[in-house]
């Protein structure tokens, strides 16, 4: 088995505004067959209305060569809230209404709009050496074939000095759908070295 993974994922915060993005990339070979094949890119834009109270406007894209649907985009906007955001971590909340477009492996597509929860939570242990961390959305298609979609990831990071980290994750990306066509089931467990500055 030969396992690639990349993943990025980076905020920066000037006055009122927040920007985040992440990244992911993932390509496995198993005995010479291609079992793994996809990548997605997300920006998202906060606009802070007081201390905890933002607007959130975000784009996302997903590609997947192996699983039936193969291109997932979502451009969505809604309020969301930052319980707490100091030296031992973070966490927020959103919920966003969003435009949804899926594309299947047999040419046919299908556009809904939607409803999500998403969530962004990290605590610092010891003197910020580890970190736990989960992040992910819940979405609800609405007069849709799919039925629900899940992405997130729960992980462990332990910062061995100042810019680099190791890390565990487990991430979990599932479609499902009722009808024609099927959906993803996909469960990532990764470990490996973590650049931060």
């Amino acid at each position: 088995t030969d396992d690639y993974d990349v993943s990025f994922d980076t905020k920066a915060r000037h006055g009122l505004w927040r920007h985040n993005g992440t990244g992911n990339y993932n390509r496995e070979y198993r005995d010479g067959v291609t079992v793994t094949d996809n990548w997605d890119a997300e920006y998202a834009l906060d606009r802070f209305l007081d201390q905890h109270w933002f607007w959130q406007g975000r784009l996302s894209y997903k590609r997947d060569q192996i699983e039936d649907v193969r291109r997932q985009r979502t451009i969505g906007t809604g309020p969301g809230y930052q319980f707490w955001d100091n030296e031992l971590g973070s966490f927020s909340l959103s919920a966003l209404v969003s435009r949804i477009h899926y594309g299947y492996t047999d040419d046919t597509s299908e556009n809904a709009f939607a409803a999500s929860l998403r969530w962004d939570y990290v605590r610092y242990f010891y003197g910020k050496e580890f970190e736990l961390y989960t992040r992910g959305e819940v979405l609800r298609p609405i007069n849709s074939e799919t039925h629900f979609s899940i992405q997130g990831e729960v992980g462990a990071r332990y910062n061995v000095n100042s810019w680099m980290s190791l890390y565990l994750k487990y991430a979990r990306n599932q479609v499902t759908g009722g009808g024609r066509q099927g959906g993803i089931n996909e469960s990532v467990y990764s470990t490996g070295i973590g650049v931060r500055w």
